[in-house]
Order: C-alpha cells, then sequence, then structure tokens
C-alpha cells in the first residue's frame, strides 16, 4: 500500500452519554411512529416528509418505504429491528446512470456498540467491470471512546473503511486522541493497485501522491471545520430538546 496521507485535525468533542441518548431517542421516535395510508406520522401527528411505506408493517422486518424523487428512485428496506439487539437496514437507490446498495447494521441501539455499513457501487460503461465497486466501513465506539478518553487506539483504528475497485484498493483509519478543549483526529488514507496493475500503480501513485495528499488534506480540513461550526450547537441541545423540535409541527 502507498500511504497518500496522514493528517490530524483538531474538532470539536462528542459526548458519549450525548451520542447514546441520541441514538436511542431516534429508535424510540421510530417505533412510536405509525402510518396512515402509507404516510409515516411521527408521535403527535406530524408527517415525515417525502418517505412512503409501500410494503409490510412499519419499522419490522420486512418494510419497505419509498424515498424517491425525480433525480432517484430510492428503496429501504428494514431487514432486521431489534433495539436491544441489532437494527439492519437496506438502501437501495437508482439513479440514470447507476446504481448503489448499502446495508447498515448497528448493535443495540439503547447502548450502541458498533456501526458498519456494507455497500457496491454499479455505474453505467461499455465496460461493466470498470464501473463496479464495493465498500464497508466499520466503527467500533467502545474502542473510539476509548481512544479519545486515553489516546491509546485499538489495533487497526477504532473507524476504518475500504474500496475496493477492479483496479485499485483504498484503505482509511481514523483514530482520535485526547487534546485541550476536544479531539485530535487523524486521518490516514493508503491505496495500491491491483491484478496486473500493482507495479504501475505503485508508481503512478507516488507520482501523483502530492497532488492527492493536497487534495485530501484540503477535504479533511474543510470537513473539520464545518464539523466545528455544527456539532458544538448539536450537542449544547439535549436529547429530550432534540425529540421536541423533531416533533414539533412546522
Amino acid at each position: 500500500m502507498v500511504r497518500i496521507v496522514s493528517h490530524a485535525v483538531h474538532v470539536a468533542p462528542v459526548p458519549r452519554a450525548w451520542f447514546t441518548g441520541m441514538v436511542g431517542m431516534l429508535a424510540e421516535v421510530a417505533e412510536q411512529s405509525r402510518t396512515d395510508g402509507g404516510r409515516v406520522l411521527l408521535p403527535g401527528g406530524r408527517v415525515v416528509p417525502d418517505v412512503t411505506l409501500v410494503t409490510g408493517r412499519h419499522v419490522r422486518p420486512g418494510a419497505v418505504y419509498d424515498a424517491s424523487d425525480e433525480e432517484a428512485e430510492v428503496r429501504l428496506t428494514v431487514r432486521d429491528w431489534n433495539r436491544r439487539g441489532m437494527v439492519r437496514l437496506e438502501q437501495v437507490t437508482t439513479v440514470p446512470d447507476g446504481r448503489l446498495r448499502l446495508v447498515g447494521v448497528l448493535k443495540d441501539a439503547r447502548q450502541p456498540r458498533l456501526v458498519q455499513v456494507d455497500g457496491t457501487a454499479q455505474g453505467e460503461s461499455a465496460r461493466p467491470w470498470l464501473a463496479r465497486a464495493a465498500g464497508s466501513a466499520r466503527v467500533d465506539f467502545d474502542a473510539w471512546w476509548t481512544a479519545a478518553d486515553t489516546g491509546v487506539p485499538a489495533r487497526g483504528g477504532p473507524a476504518r473503511a475500504h474500496l475496493v475497485h477492479r483496479l485499485a484498493r483504498a484503505e482509511l483509519t481514523v483514530a482520535p486522541r485526547p487534546a485541550e478543549g476536544g479531539w485530535q483526529v487523524r486521518v490516514t488514507v493508503s491505496v495500491r493497485g491491483r491484478w496486473l496493475l500493482r507495479p504501475v500503480g505503485a508508481v503512478v501513485l507516488r507520482l501523483a501522491r502530492p497532488w492527492m495528499r493536497r487534495a485530501l488534506v484540503r477535504s479533511v480540513d474543510e470537513l473539520a471545520e464545518r464539523w466545528n461550526e455544527e456539532v458544538p450547537k448539536a450537542v449544547a441541545r439535549s436529547p429530550f430538546q432534540w425529540r421536541a423540535e423533531l416533533l414539533r409541527e412546522r
């Protein structure tokens, strides 16, 4: 693998108790909502815009929701729903030039332990194998907050992702450590060529690394800037306050 970038940014922290409360609140609101003629109604009667139940029982395995618009066809399927165990959702998005399928798993919505998302993408191409990619992302929340509190990351990092294409493979790791007033989060991206292109790819990647590094550093810095603008405002409000805002009629 050719390491393209290893870059650290300072970001505002997210208290674990707040995060746990938010996940639990959202799961609870989903379970307390209902449907009427396909429309999804939150507790109190507010309609969830642009989402329709088309098959099955609301928030039960097999339920299928439509969230399509003029630009994309979106279907969300509940594969498993157990707030004390596992929540597993599948989303398929189809656009004129391709299709994206994502399967997300959350373990224990009452005390989130792990989230993992696996996906495949297929674009339109004269050579379909060139337009196909797969990947996954995984966050171990116990390991994340241990690293954020102690500075000792889990082996491999508490947050990891990889993307595999016929011609290349990319890997990303994200690890926090305590810093004054927040977290220092280090983002590392590595890439390598695959199959017969591996030797050639290694040379190309080394030549392109300065340009790729600048682009990635700029993207990470911009993301951290937006995070530091929005997250402190979000965590300043309790999950109870967010629930009241979510259910408030507009």
